[in-house]
């Protein structure tokens, strides 16, 4: 079991739009991304942005590990967890796995997004020969 610290600010998520993924971890073959952590280091604001909430996933299940929370507004004393069961967890036994962070603006468009950070843990397994 190996956990893995990745820091986001809100930069990485500016958009013309509301949703936007950026990329978390290009999981390897015979390796499992089991439980996630969010821990907020900064509060998301700007514009008339309301909400601002991520999931964890592969490209088409973006809530497959960490469904949406609102990691926005509550900054530096909460964590956000998801200790997965093993079919939410992700990887394959055979092919590599890449692996998003998928972030949604309520209020207003991501590129309105003036300050906010994260840090995500990920807990990667590595599976037997």
């Amino acid at each position: 079991m190996e956990w893995q610290k990745f820091s986001f600010t809100f930069e990485q998520f500016s958009d013309p739009s509301n949703s936007k993924q950026v990329a978390l971890l290009n999981l390897p073959a015979k390796n499992l991304l089991r439980d996630i952590f969010v821990y907020p280091t900064s509060p998301f604001s700007g514009g008339n942005i309301t909400r601002f909430q991520v999931s964890v996933g592969p490209e088409g299940n973006q809530e497959k590990n960490f469904s949406k929370s609102d990691v926005g507004q509550d900054p530096m004393d909460n964590y956000y967890g998801a200790m997965s069961a093993p079919a939410n967890a992700i990887g394959s036994y055979t092919d590599p796995v890449p692996t998003f962070v998928h972030a949604l603006s309520i209020g207003d468009t991501l590129d309105k997004l003036e300050s906010g950070a994260f840090d995500l843990y990920a807990n990667v397994v590595e599976l037997p020969a």
